[in-house]
Order: structure tokens, then sequence, then C-alpha cells
């Protein structure tokens, strides 16, 4: 979990001064809000850890952390939503929820891609994973296209994957952390459930693996 986090802490971001506290000022509720909403979701879903990494990773993977995968379509265009890899990404309820909530106390002022930095470091803390600082202050992205998306699929061959992964410059190692996560992320979403019903696994143990 430690590794996963420190990477996408590196992930490409949108042109910004990014800062730690950099609502400080303007928004000072900033961080508290986001963590009272996930902490008050994470009673009733405790998927929602593996539900906004999967939602972070897809939106920062692609033209930086910009939060244009929010960006939803319309009857005329379409959006990065729209895109397969996209479709099954869910918790757009949870930052529509912090986002409203921000709203009402700093109008116009706290990014959605900031929101969803803050909101799954807030699910990892949940689930027993380390805390750590975020630095914030990105900026929205305008532009959410279909055709940017490009991410690593399950039909690439190791060495495709890692051409993939290079060129946005990671390593192997990192390659291997993230494809982890996504598999956790999957398992935890569709079979962790029934998986856990079917064995009579107390929920609370099977959710809370930080390995």
């Amino acid at each position: 979990m430690k590794a996963l986090l420190f990477i996408l802490a590196f992930l490409p971001l949108t042109s910004a001064a990014l800062q730690v506290g950099f609502y400080a000022t303007t928004c000072p509720q900033a961080e508290s809000t986001v963590q009272s909403v996930i902490s008050n979701r994470f009673l009733t879903d405790r998927t929602i850890t593996a539900a906004l990494l999967r939602m972070y990773f897809h939106d920062c993977f692609v033209n930086g952390c910009d939060a244009s995968l929010l960006i939803a379509p319309t009857n005329s265009t379409q959006s990065e939503r729209s895109a397969g890899p996209n479709l099954t990404v869910r918790g757009f309820d949870i930052i529509d929820e912090a986002k409203s909530k921000l709203e009402a106390i700093c109008p116009n002022t706290v990014s959605c891609s900031d929101i969803i930095a803050l909101a799954t470091r807030d699910a990892v803390v949940q689930s027993g994973g380390p805390n750590y600082t975020i630095p914030t202050g990105r900026r929205d992205g305008l532009r959410s296209d279909p055709n940017d998306v490009s991410l690593p699929g399950p039909s690439l061959t190791v060495s495709e994957a890692l051409q993939f992964f290079t060129s946005k410059g990671f390593s192997l190692n990192d390659m291997v952390v993230l494809f982890v996560a996504q598999l956790k992320s999957h398992w935890i979403r569709t079979v962790l459930p029934s998986w856990t019903k079917t064995h009579h696994l107390s929920s609370t143990i099977a959710t809370t693996s930080n390995s």
C-alpha cells in the first residue's frame, strides 16, 4: 500500500503550484470536510477505498490529475467516462457529495481534482493504511475526450505493458505495484462480497487488508 501511494503521488499533475495546506486561508475546512464525507461513507461501504484508488489512477494517467474523468457525457458529446476502461469506475457520487458540501462553505474554491486526491487519501486511512500529507492546488481540466483514454489493459503482454508504463516515466516495480492494486480493486468490488458470504468471513476483517 505504501508503495502504491508513493507512486500515485508522482503521477502526472496539471500545471499548478502545489503545496501542503493550499486551502489554509481560502477554505480552512476543505480537508476536514472531505474527511467527514469519506468517514461517513466508509461506515456503510468499505469498498470505497478500492473504488477511489481506481478513479484516482484512471484520472491521473490520462493528461494528469485534472478531474476530467468526472465530466459526464451528454447526448451530443462523449467524455472520458464513455471510454471502455472507465465504464466500471465508480465513486462519482462520493466526489459529488464532497464538492456540494464544499461549495456551500467555500464557493468556487476547492478543485474537484484536489477532492479526488484528498478523498483517496482519507479512504486509505479509513482502511487502516498510512496517513500522509498531500499537496493541493490542482486545477480542473476542461477537456474530456474518450479518445485520450489509453490505459493498460489485461490483453497486453508484459513487454507491451512495460513499454506503456516506461513511456509515462514508471519503472518495472512501479508497474507491478499499480497492476496489483488494480487487481485488488476488482477483487474487492466483484469477488469479495460473494466469497465472504459463502465462507461466513467477517466483512470487517476481509476488507481491511493492507498488504
